[in-house]
């Protein structure tokens, strides 16, 4: 055996190793720079986008921080499915995990509402950073001053291999960062921070998914979690 052959199998451990493929988010800890999915589960997809922001200013002068994001749910099945959102027309207050060990929670003072934004306000139409001095665009501005209250609900049928698109806007006082907000399933995995007996769903093949909106600020200290619809088999 030659030295260089002695060398090249002292090596080779090494440059395997090196070369191995990195784990995904799903392996670690969460990745908060990464979007969440595609992930499925009984032949639907879910995947969801990183948020994007700006702030709003409403006529009574209040800033809130704005967020938004998407999500995309896709039937893969051979049936058509029945998706069902409804969100609370109000404030949530978010959770507070005091110590790492998620031990003891505390009550906050931060909150968050969630709606609907309509399909026609792209995030390419959210914002004006240049015209509008870093607040949300006009457009999105009229629609949070007139018509957030009418954004809680939607109920569709999602024909088999189309997309459902979610446009999903979020308002957070005191102006905080959203970090990444997330719909699943019990089936479906997410990359949020939140203690395990916070998700409370109860899936069913035959029947349907439940769905649950995450919420993360800051994780993992802040975060929240609701039942905010379903997805229905047809049969």
């Amino acid at each position: 055996m030659t030295p260089k052959t002695i060398i090249k199998l002292f090596l080779l451990p090494f440059l395997l190793f090196s070369c191995a493929e990195e784990p995904s988010a799903l392996e670690t800890l969460k990745d908060v720079n990464k979007p969440s999915g595609p992930y499925k589960y009984s032949g639907v997809r879910i995947t969801n986008e990183l948020p994007r922001g700006s702030e709003y200013k409403d006529d009574k002068g209040e800033i809130y921080a704005f967020r938004s994001t998407r999500t995309y749910i896709t039937n893969d099945t051979l049936l058509a499915i029945h998706l069902k959102i409804e969100f609370p027309s109000r404030f949530i207050t978010l959770k507070h995990l005091k110590d790492e060990e998620y031990k003891e929670l505390v009550k906050t003072d931060r909150s968050y509402r969630v709606f609907l934004l309509p399909d026609s306000l792209t995030p390419d139409k959210q914002y004006d950073f240049v015209t509008n001095n870093h607040y949300v665009s006009k457009e999105l501005e009229k629609f949070l001053d007139n018509e957030l209250d009418a954004a809680t609900m939607l109920k569709k049928v999602i024909q088999p291999q189309e997309t459902c698109t979610l446009n999903l806007g979020y308002l957070f006082k005191p102006d905080d960062v959203l970090t990444r907000a997330e719909l699943f399933s019990n089936g479906h995995s997410h990359n949020l921070s939140i203690p395990t007996n916070e998700i409370n769903l109860k899936n069913s093949n035959i029947k349907g998914l439940e769905l649950m909106l995450g919420v993360n600020v800051n994780p993992p200290y802040y975060y929240s979690t609701f039942n905010c619809g379903r997805i229905g088999f047809q049969k």
